[in-house]
């Protein structure tokens, strides 16, 4: 299951010249940083948890379970490394001391997203929320990305190569290179937890 080469260095925080072939495959590959991989994922993936859930379009649990799993990779690595025992601490220490995770609680990941959902229902809230459903609800491809088997195989493969010559017709159409197919790229790792017990070298492993 892909997932675009600029938003899987995204989110092993690190540019894609920064990201290098590990030496060792079960232990981390320097620079780790937890929080700034995690921030990334999560402000990319609130929005189709929030569309979801407030559309009522397919299950928004798919999305929050990335950062359930994401956190059990965490403590499954953690519990192998004492390298990444102290990247989680120094994380978590950093992300206490901004309100981000309580003082009790060590599910770093699933904070962050909470947080960055919070965030983004401030931000509907200044919108007719009918209005952004329908539009929503009126694209194939969204409807495809939120609710995987709603729309007949046909007219999603039709939607989708729609989609990929205007990605490839203008060049400003995806932000950062994360298009509507990314989103569909990131929802596997919410629908299979095998990558939590990869091999540890980085945050999420390459498939």
């Amino acid at each position: 299951m892909r997932i675009h080469a600029l938003a899987l260095a995204l989110m092993l925080g690190a540019s894609p010249a920064m990201a290098q072939p590990s030496l060792d495959k079960d232990r981390p590959s320097p620079p780790l940083s937890l929080e700034p991989s995690i921030a990334i994922v999560a402000d990319f993936a609130g929005l189709p948890y929030l569309v979801s859930r407030r559309c009522g379009i397919g299950d928004p649990e798919r999305w929050r379970q990335i950062f359930a799993d994401m956190d059990r990779r965490i403590d499954y690595c953690a519990n192998r490394h004492f390298e990444w025992q102290a990247i989680r601490q120094e994380a978590l220490s950093h992300a206490r001391r901004d309100g981000g995770v309580g003082p009790s609680d060590d599910r770093l990941a699933e904070a962050r997203f909470q947080k960055k959902v919070a965030e983004l229902a401030l931000e509907w809230d200044k919108e007719d929320r009918s209005t952004m459903c329908a539009w929503y609800r009126s694209s194939t491809v969204w409807r495809d990305i939120l609710a995987p088997g709603s729309v007949p195989e046909e007219e999603a493969a039709a939607a989708w190569r729609e989609e990929a010559k205007r990605g490839r017709d203008d060049p400003n159409y995806c932000p950062h290179g994360l298009c509507a197919e990314s989103f569909r790229d990131l929802r596997h790792w919410g629908e299979q937890q095998s990558w939590v017990t990869a091999p540890c070298a980085t945050l999420f492993p390459d498939k």
